[in-house]
């Protein structure tokens, strides 16, 4: 099994401007840039990795509302599952996640920074101001992959 948490603000949107391929919907917090979803699309089907929500859009939502909302958006895999929302650090929530998980790789994408140093080679961190990039998706596919151990 192969994880990806996912941070959605920073990463599916951008922080210094609007850009005209903005999706949004009704809820204020959830705007993607469609390109950025594009370049999720391929990532998620390239690896066929599970893809777990470390963001702050799963607050106060059930993964079957993240769904229907990730559907909207353009999105053409599913949540798996969230991680917890008990702190103090992302990193933790993550670490508590995959301690009774049997797994093959996993990487995390965010544009915070509250990651455990031993996941730092398992970290992508993601400028906000300007989201993913094709590059990134690259190097994740080749990470996830297994091609390289070097994001």
């Amino acid at each position: 099994m192969k994880y990806l948490f996912l941070g959605m603000d920073g990463v599916a949107n951008c922080f210094s401007r609007e850009i005209e391929n903005d999706v949004k919907i009704p809820k204020a917090i959830w705007r993607v840039n469609s390109e950025k979803v594009k370049f999720l699309n391929v990532l998620v089907e390239d690896t066929g990795v599970s893809v777990i929500l470390s963001s702050t859009w799963r607050i106060g939502e059930t993964i079957e509302s993240m769904n229907s909302v990730f559907k909207q958006l353009g999105f053409t895999f599913e949540i798996t599952d969230f991680t917890d929302t008990t702190g103090p650090l992302r990193g933790n929530e993550i670490h508590r996640f995959l301690a009774d998980k049997d797994y093959e790789e996993y990487l995390i994408i965010d544009d915070d920074s509250d990651m455990l140093y031993w996941q730092r080679n398992n970290f992508m961190q993601i400028d906000g101001s300007y989201g993913l990039s094709s590059s990134h998706v690259w190097k994740a596919v080749r990470f996830l992959n297994g091609t390289t151990r070097h994001l």
